[in-house]
């Protein structure tokens, strides 16, 4: 039978013990990994101590059971996707475009020039421009009418304004109506 040399066995042994130091050092070294991960991604502490329980009970294949888990985005990167979306929202607000048309507008119009939209309000007492969406007025502290108390009274206003003329001459546009006669077209005359 073949023997062995006995120096051949303690190799055995320092190459196990080596093996055996490195698996253990990997192990820990996923452990702290997936800590500082999972804290890099959540802020819950129960989530950490989950994520670090798999990892710790299934080693490798709890590993792989993490990464299909985890959260996408760290915080960090949360954040700052965050901070560009809030980023592109104060550009587009501060564009000034019309609500209704979406054209550029200069920030002191008060109406639309396009599409006559009212952009703007002036307050009664001081005279500065305010925004619609605005209930009292930032410069002098007066109460901003809502939108109905303003239309409120342009139906009556209008209905006395226009009266009907009581008689022919009051009227500054006489009306031509010509019936019977074909379109011959020559211009009428009125007088």
């Amino acid at each position: 039978m073949l023997e062995l040399p006995a120096n051949l066995t303690v190799i055995i042994q320092i190459i196990l013990f080596i093996l055996g130091a490195y698996l253990f050092a990997l192990y820990l070294g996923l452990l702290v990994w997936t800590w500082r991960d999972i804290r890099a991604r959540s802020r819950d502490l129960l989530t950490a101590f989950l994520s670090l329980l798999v990892v710790l009970l299934f080693n490798l294949p709890g590993l792989l059971l993490y990464f299909v888990l985890r959260p996408r985005q760290t915080l960090s990167e949360v954040y700052a996707r965050e901070l560009e979306e809030e980023a592109l929202l104060q550009e587009i607000e501060d564009r000034h475009t019309c609500p209704e048309c979406e054209r550029r507008v200069e920030p002191d119009f008060m109406l639309c020039p396009w599409c006559l939209a009212t952009l703007r309000n002036r307050c009664s007492v001081c005279g500065n421009l305010l925004n619609l969406r605005w209930e009292v007025c930032p410069h002098c502290g007066e109460k901003v009418p809502a939108v109905e108390e303003i239309t409120e009274g342009i139906g009556e206003a209008v209905e006395d304004e226009t009266e009907t003329p009581e008689t022919p001459e009051d009227d500054v546009v006489g009306d031509v109506i010509v019936e019977d006669e074909p379109m011959t077209g020559e211009m009428l005359e009125i007088e």
